[in-house]
């Protein structure tokens, strides 16, 4: 893994763990409220998740992984509508 991946891994696993924390505490109204924010900042970037996904695939293909590999990497408007 390269040193600035790894890094990163590292950054953002030391961060879970206090923020699943602070989640326990939420309220169950407060976490909906989170999910319909995530949801709705999902649906205003699509476009650029669609285009940053087809260069993810094309990078599996080009290293050739397994079918089935690709298929779950593949983002399609019906997944994301999921």
């Amino acid at each position: 893994m390269k040193r600035s991946i790894r890094e990163a891994v590292v950054r953002v696993a030391g961060e879970a763990r206090p923020a699943a924390r602070r989640l326990s505490l939420a309220s169950t109204e407060e976490k909906n409220a989170a999910v319909r924010e995530m949801a709705a900042r999902l649906r205003a970037d699509r476009g650029a998740i669609v285009e940053a996904n087809a260069r993810d695939v094309e990078a599996a293909r080009a290293a050739n992984l397994s079918a089935p590999l690709i298929d779950r990497l593949t983002l399609t408007g019906d997944r994301l509508d999921e």
